[in-house]
């Protein structure tokens, strides 16, 4: 008999309105880092011996992982509204105390405070990222591409926030920083609850449970429940997560001697190495795409002068800018890589995008080669340079990465949807987790251009 659901109609995603949402989660699951990447300039002004642009990074994203794998394992306890929606709200609380404590606190006990809120962000943002990668998982290839692009908006929204409040108040860099804290949370609030309004969609309940039907078949059939499980003399599960005869005799009958029974924790187990073994080549190439990214920027990529700028005499001013620039020109080109893989015009094999993705680590040498004044100084010392090097180091980190996640999913089975999304998520935190830890140690080694 066949399953229910694969006899009624696929629901429409009427208006768009689901793929226009999954935009919107992307840009909200990066806020949080965004939001302080966009304001570290008053961050290093308040602690300038403490290092915010190198030390934030590793601090929001070194318990990601954790949370995530944690998401993965237990998360199914949990609904999709509480985990995603909660932890907007409870990221959007805190937010405010950041700029409050920075400006209220000798330096070292601010630093000490945000160091505490931004290790919290971190675990709001395990479950909160890791989740929605989920939901992308289990969704048509597209809307996966829609997170990543909403990644990328993310920046360049807050981009333009942070200079409004630049520009609007040049000279109250405390004032700026708490208004801008309170725009981005209030773009949270928001977010929790139209993720509370999109869990409502019918077509979302459709994949939802298209997905969530197949991965409890699969449990069922791993762990043994039904004696009509799918398992062969040995016991060998195949790379399909399937269990298949692998006698000489056994075509496709499958012999059932004896139906042992295992825990449904060890099953899921058992699915989650299934769907990293599918996907795995897609999955460690994400790590290497953010891992590239988070050892250069922003700590070295960003420690630079733009000389077309030096008509700004305040000193503080000027070096924001800078930063700001520099992270636009990032975030530009980041969302226009993600927009472009995300297309169906876009795509490319899959061996031209691994060698796009290990081919990155050319931005390290070049970064550094500017930062140190090495080389012609027509070359490494000009702002075309420095732009065209950014340019080209934010799109590939945009379209590699997207491509990657939108690969990834498509190698794995329906029951595996989820778990593969999640991977995607662990994936790029790990890179940024590793990338940033690494960038705790190049920019001290690096002496940097005077700001």
């Amino acid at each position: 008999m066949q399953n229910k659901i694969e006899k009624q109609p696929i629901p429409e995603d009427k208006g768009g309105v689901a793929y226009i949402l999954m935009v919107l989660f992307g840009i909200a699951a990066l806020l949080p880092w965004n939001a302080i990447l966009t304001s570290l300039d008053f961050f290093e002004k308040k602690m300038p011996t403490y290092q915010p642009s190198s030390v934030f990074g590793f601090a929001v994203n070194g318990l990601l992982v954790f949370t995530s794998v944690a998401n993965m394992i237990y998360g199914h306890k949990f609904s999709y509204v509480l985990r995603i929606s909660g932890g907007y709200l409870g990221i959007a609380s805190l937010m405010v105390i950041l700029p409050l404590a920075t400006n209220a606190l000798e330096a070292g006990n601010a630093f000490a405070v945000d160091i505490s809120i931004l290790t919290i962000f971190g675990v709001f943002g395990g479950i909160v990222q890791s989740s929605t990668f989920a939901l992308g998982g289990m969704l048509p290839g597209k809307y996966m591409g829609a997170i990543m692009l909403g990644n990328g908006l993310s920046g360049i929204s807050l981009n333009i926030c942070r200079a409004i409040t630049l520009a609007a108040i040049p000279d109250d860099y405390y004032m700026g920083a708490l208004i801008y804290f309170i725009l981005a949370s209030l773009i949270l609030i928001f977010c929790a609850f139209a993720h509370w309004k999109f869990q409502q969609l019918e077509f979302v309940k459709y994949y939802i449970k298209l997905a969530n039907d197949e991965k409890n078949k699969t449990q069922r059939r791993i762990s043994g429940v039904h004696g009509s499980a799918l398992i062969s003399e040995d016991a060998e599960i195949n790379k399909s997560g399937n269990y298949l005869p692998t006698t000489d005799r056994g075509s496709q009958l499958l012999q059932v001697k004896e139906v042992k029974e295992i825990s449904p924790l060890r099953a899921f187990f058992s699915m989650m190495f299934t769907a990293f073994k599918l996907s795995y080549t897609f999955l460690l190439s994400i790590v290497c795409v953010f891992f590239v990214t988070f050892v250069i920027f922003p700590a070295v990529i960003c420690d630079t002068n733009i000389y077309f700028l030096h008509f700004i005499q305040n000193t503080d001013l000027r070096i924001g800018w800078t930063m700001l620039m520099f992270i636009f020109a990032f975030n530009l080109f980041d969302t226009i890589g993600r927009w472009l893989a995300g297309q169906s015009f876009g795509g490319l094999p899959d061996k031209v995008v691994l060698v796009m993705t290990y081919s990155r680590f050319i931005f390290i040498a070049t970064t550094f080669l500017v930062d140190q004044n090495v080389g012609p100084a027509w070359l490494t010392g000009s702002d075309w340079f420095k732009l065209v090097n950014m340019a080209l180091f934010a799109f590939t980190n945009g379209y590699c990465s997207t491509q990657c996640a939108i690969k990834a999913p498509s190698r794995a089975l329906e029951d595996s949807k989820e778990v593969v999304g999640i991977f995607i998520g662990i994936s790029i935190t790990s890179g940024i987790v590793m990338g940033s830890l690494l960038a705790l140690f190049t920019k001290g080694l690096v002496h940097g251009n005077p700001k």
